[in-house]
């Protein structure tokens, strides 16, 4: 039917669509190899810019008006970080990546093996669950870091007094 209308054969109509699907993965491959540089690049700013507030606020006894553009930078690279962050998984969400390993093969072109006990059993956890499990390990993550951060602006302050 659709080889009567496109005056094609069937195997050409498969053949053009194998194709089309190649190159939108191989495009979205390197789409995803590109925004791991780009998150990687601006998440090591970021963290430049948070040494560079550390040191304005520590060192030089700056107030939170003098260091206001260094917030404001280290928040525009941490957005800029998150944005590459979400679009990357919109593309393993597209192409139904569940696991790291899935996400490896993807990156290097190789054929992703779905089968796998882990695979499954991430497929099958509720999108609410996941999102509480996401809140979860944010609150220990800033908890951690709290305590560190805290702890660590404590030892400097003893190194410099």
């Amino acid at each position: 039917m659709l080889s009567e209308i496109f005056d094609a054969t069937v195997d050409e109509l498969i053949k053009g669509d194998v194709n089309a699907m190649t190159e939108t993965i191989d495009r979205d491959v390197a789409i995803f190899k590109r925004l791991d540089a780009v998150i990687t690049v601006f998440l090591l700013l970021m963290v430049a810019a948070l040494v560079w507030l550390s040191v304005q606020m520590i060192v030089w006894d700056w107030t939170l008006a003098q260091t206001l553009p260094t917030i404001m930078l280290a928040f525009v690279l941490w957005g800029i970080a998150m944005a590459g962050s979400v679009w990357a998984e919109r593309i393993k969400k597209e192409h139904d990546l569940a696991t790291y390993q899935e996400v490896l093969a993807f990156m290097s072109s190789k054929a992703v093996d779905r089968n796998t006990e882990r695979g499954r059993r991430e497929r099958l956890i509720p999108r609410w669950m996941k999102t509480i499990r996401t809140i979860g390990f944010i609150l220990i993550s800033m908890a951690v870091g709290a305590f560190l951060g805290w702890n660590l602006a404590a030892l400097v302050d003893n190194l410099l007094s």
